[in-house]
């Protein structure tokens, strides 16, 4: 499969509830930060991660857009070694990206009271 490209990342992005209110350059900043963890690999592993890029990383996998997965292995003194890696959802993302049409943002229900619904009763 292709690699996936800043521009399908960031047109994805724009869908989600969390990262839609970037500014474009924010969002190509963060596509950029986050697709150079995989450069054109669609999994890395965990170890390359500080706890904030972690955290953001769970985010993403909130939205749908990495999933986490872990290996177990054996090291010579016999002990079981876990190795986590986090991985790109590379086929929904390009499926987010390519909606045309941003989904509706929820309304909040207090904005479609009436004004006069307002107004205190004695």
């Amino acid at each position: 499969m292709e690699p996936l490209t800043i521009q399908e990342f960031i047109k994805a992005l724009k869908h989600t509830k969390t990262y839609s209110s970037m500014s474009d350059r924010e969002l190509e900043d963060f596509a950029s930060y986050i697709l150079g963890f995989f450069g054109f690999n669609e999994q890395i592993i965990d170890n390359v991660l500080m706890p904030r890029d972690r955290e953001i990383f769970f985010s993403l996998e909130e939205e749908g857009f990495l999933t986490s997965t872990q290996e177990d292995s054996s090291i010579p003194s016999g002990k079981a070694w876990r190795i986590h890696y986090w991985r790109l959802k590379t086929r929904k993302i390009r499926e987010l990206a390519n909606t045309e049409e941003k989904q509706e943002e929820e309304k909040d229900i207090y904005d479609s009271i009436p004004d006069d619904a307002w107004a205190h009763r004695s």
